[in-house]
């Protein structure tokens, strides 16, 4: 009896499939099919320099931010890293009023978000390292918060 094939010579549903994808399906866990923790990490980790060195939207700061659809204003993307959940918080929008303890923006929607922010949050003006200080009315910006805490980074792309 051929492989596949039922005692009564009819094929099964999945055979075609287990053999063509044979070299992916004898573990569960194989990393073309779940993909490998250590990826999603690093894809943060080397995200989070692109966004504070000023790196295009489509490099990804803390995330595939060039995949969003065009026009995004707010995001929460919700990762896992070393077993533990966080919400990566984007904002994207036109600064109204910044101070030493928080930014706010309009965003494209006209929805007005006020995003804390502390020293260490990164500031990065057209790829240029910054403070909070040189942020200025109506510029374009993108704030990165991680679990609600103030803003990680704030970018304003060149």
């Amino acid at each position: 009896m051929c492989r596949g094939i039922t005692p009564f010579g009819v094929a099964r549903f999945t055979f075609a499939l287990r053999w063509t994808d044979a070299r992916l399906t004898p573990a569960a866990d194989h990393s073309r099919v779940t993909g490998k923790r250590t990826t999603g990490l690093l894809l943060v980790v080397a995200a989070a320099g692109a966004l504070a060195t000023g790196a295009s939207a489509a490099a990804g700061p803390l995330g595939p931010i060039g995949k969003l659809p065009a026009g995004w204003s707010h995001a929460q993307i919700n990762v896992v890293i070393k077993h533990q959940p966080h919400t990566l918080t984007y904002d994207r929008g036109r600064v109204t009023s910044v101070s030493p303890t928080e930014l706010t923006l309009r965003e494209r929607d006209g929805v007005v978000v006020t995003v804390p922010v502390s020293s260490a949050t990164r500031v990065n003006i057209y790829g240029r390292p910054a403070s909070l200080a040189q942020l200025r009315r109506r510029m374009a910006a993108v704030t990165v918060s991680i679990d609600g805490a103030p803003a990680a980074v704030v970018r304003v792309p060149a």
